[in-house]
């Protein structure tokens, strides 16, 4: 039997602790990232391939916007467990309430500008020479925007209650998160025929069962955290986002990245090669977001015991989730070689044999990826659960932007084509290097020992 004591992330059993916390979470987060892989099944047999290819292309914007929302709200989460750690609830409560305000300032300023300069933006972003896939992504990405102030607060409070010891509640809003997505796509996209628009509309107001989750949050008498105006919003977002940059960082880069991979596939192969790409995108979005699970659930649980001084008890949560991550890495690597084209043709017709071939000879060169890509965004969320936010920002840059920038412009000068694809799995190989040196340096024994020097 689970009780509140084994349930405690700084007395608790790790084990119990650690599954405790990251099997909701996880499987919740999965079911928050079914709304993007909902949007492309529905899209891609409804709409057509091309609709995949236009998703793709404005993907950047929307990563983007979701950095913004993680920095600020994993940047809190972390100077609020460590709060909680040491009994100073009032400053919790009030890092986090400033965190929500500031989401919703910042969000603001990608969005209206990308609205008002959609022509502009769309060029930027690579589609050219593309009448119909420009179309169907202004029509996504408009629609998309304007449900951004409901959309934005969604992971923000997830995050909340994971921090405040409410991870079943998290996750059984994300549960009836992705249960909405489903319903709504089928209802707008495939009965109503609202194609592109219907999709982004789904996503929009599948986030109404998070602010749902608030609201029994907000009435639990469990609850450890307050809501009130915050005295000062300024102070505590920069803090938050001083220690959540690397969130950021990490969507800001996929962003730049996502822009030159399609760049660079556009002009090699064309449209069907990125609509290929879209395709892999959502395999890889799967590993990520079982990575970013893992990690979302145990930061907050690293930071309480930093707080608490308990380096042995950092030490084992880390080492749990660096082998969840890997054997998570290894379960898609194993279907992708056992189920490739079934994978394939649930995004798109199986008579699409140019770009099941394609996407397949696509796989072959991306899946060792997959072996390291969870331990990296492990290993970068304990460097911000530690408050080493430098660390944290080095490896979320090197994997997200400088190392696949360099290599997908440089590989294919001697490998040719393959060598835009090879970028990705050569990437993560050289940033789990960096990782591993990073937790050499910052091991919890050492970073507790000059917290304890400093007191």
């Amino acid at each position: 039997m689970v009780t509140e004591k084994n349930r405690d992330p700084i007395t608790g059993p790790v084990n119990k602790v650690f599954f405790h916390y990251s099997i909701p979470v996880t499987m919740g987060m999965l079911c928050t990232t079914s709304a993007t892989l909902i949007d492309g099944l529905f899209v891609g047999n409804y709409v057509g391939a091309e609709a995949l290819a236009a998703i793709n292309f404005v993907s950047p914007i929307m990563l983007l916007v979701y950095g913004l929302i993680f920095m600020l709200d994993t940047g809190a989460s972390v100077i609020a467990g460590k709060y909680i750690g040491e009994g100073k609830l009032q400053l919790a409560s009030e890092s986090y309430a400033a965190a929500l305000v500031g989401i919703v300032l910042l969000t603001l300023l990608v969005v209206v500008p990308s609205l008002v300069f959609m022509p502009e933006l769309l060029f930027v972003l690579g589609i050219q020479g593309h009448p119909l896939i420009t179309a169907l992504a202004s029509e996504y990405l408009s629609t998309f925007l304007l449900f951004v102030p409901l959309i934005c607060m969604g992971p923000a409070f997830m995050m909340l209650l994971q921090t405040d010891n409410h991870p079943r509640l998290a996750a059984a809003a994300m549960v009836l998160t992705a249960a909405s997505n489903v319903a709504l796509n089928w209802l707008l996209v495939d009965r109503l025929d609202m194609g592109m628009t219907g999709a982004a509309m789904a996503t929009g107001l599948a986030a109404l069962p998070m602010w749902l989750a608030l609201l029994v949050y907000v009435y639990s008498p469990g609850r450890s955290l307050t809501f009130r105006w915050p005295r000062q919003i300024w102070p505590h977002c920069k803090k938050a986002s001083i220690n959540g940059v690397s969130e950021l960082g990490s969507e800001a880069s996929y962003s730049v990245t996502t822009v030159i991979f399609n760049w660079a596939i556009m002009s090699v192969i064309g449209a069907q090669g990125v609509t290929a790409f879209t395709i892999i995108n959502y395999v890889l979005l799967l590993g990520l977001m079982a990575a970013f699970g893992i990690s979302d659930s145990i930061r907050p649980v690293l930071s309480k015991n930093l707080g608490a001084r308990q380096p042995e008890r950092i030490y084992q949560f880390a080492k749990l989730s660096v082998a969840s991550a890997l054997a998570i890495g290894l379960l898609i690597i194993l279907s992708l070689f056992l189920f490739p084209r079934a994978i394939i043709t649930l995004f798109v017709a199986a008579d699409e044999h140019t770009l099941v071939q394609l996407t397949q000879e696509f796989i072959g060169f991306l899946w060792p990826a997959f072996l390291f890509l969870g331990i990296n965004v492990v290993a970068t969320a304990y460097q911000t659960a530690m408050h080493r936010p430098l660390e944290s920002f080095v490896i979320s840059f090197v994997r997200t932007l400088l190392f696949p920038v360099v290599l997908v412009l440089s590989l294919p000068l001697w490998l040719g084509d393959k060598g835009i694809f090879l970028a990705l799995p050569i990437t993560e190989v050289l940033c789990f290097m960096i990782a591993v040196y990073y937790f050499r340096v910052n091991r919890p024994t050492k970073i507790v020992q000059a917290i304890n020097l400093s007191a």
